[in-house]
C-alpha cells in the first residue's frame, strides 16, 4: 500500500470508531488480536471507504484495487501480526514500560533502566513498575524510589 506507519495506525483507529474492526489486547509481551466487523461486499467497502472525512488529501481517495488476497498470498494478515521477540532484559523491561506507563522511556530513562537491572532481575523490577501503575504514579522517580 506504501503508506506510512502514522497512516496505517489512523487509518486502523478510523475502522475502529467505524466499527469495522476490533482490537483485543492480549497481554503485556503479545501482540493485539484485530477482528473485522460487519463484513461486507468489495463494492460497499469501497464506497465506505470514499465517504470517510479525514484531514489528510491521500484518505479522501483511497487507491484500493484488490480487497481480497488470492489463497498463499502473503504472511502478513490479521492473524499474524506479532510484536518482534525482546533479545535482552533490557528490550523485556523496555516493553514493560511501554505497555505499563503508555510511553516509551527516554534515552535518559533507558540508561536508568541498565543501572536498575544490573541491581535487581528483571521480575523485581516488573513488580516496580506495575507498583507504580497500581498507586497512579507512572513515573521513572516513583520507580526508582521503589527500586
Amino acid at each position: 500500500m506504501k503508506k506510512s506507519e502514522p497512516v496505517v495506525i489512523k487509518l486502523k483507529k478510523q475502522l475502529i470508531e467505524h466499527g469495522l474492526l476490533k482490537e483485543k489486547r492480549q497481554g503485556v509481551r503479545l501482540a493485539n488480536l484485530l477482528y473485522p466487523q460487519k463484513i461486507r461486499t468489495k463494492e460497499i467497502l469501497v464506497q465506505e471507504l470514499k465517504n470517510i472525512k479525514s484531514n489528510q488529501p491521500d484518505n479522501n481517495h483511497p487507491y484500493i484495487t484488490n480487497l481480497i488476497e488470492p489463497e498463499g498470498v502473503g504472511a502478513n494478515n490479521l492473524y499474524s501480526i506479532e510484536d518482534a521477540p525482546a533479545e535482552n532484559d533490557l528490550g523485556i523491561v523496555h516493553d514493560w514500560i511501554f505497555s505499563e506507563f503508555g510511553r516509551y522511556p527516554t534515552p535518559f530513562e533507558i540508561e536508568d533502566l541498565k543501572y536498575f537491572l544490573q541491581d535487581h532481575s528483571k521480575e523485581v523490577t516488573k513488580l516496580a513498575i506495575k507498583e507504580c501503575v497500581g498507586n497512579g504514579k507512572p513515573y521513572f522517580k516513583y520507580l526508582e524510589s521503589i527500586l
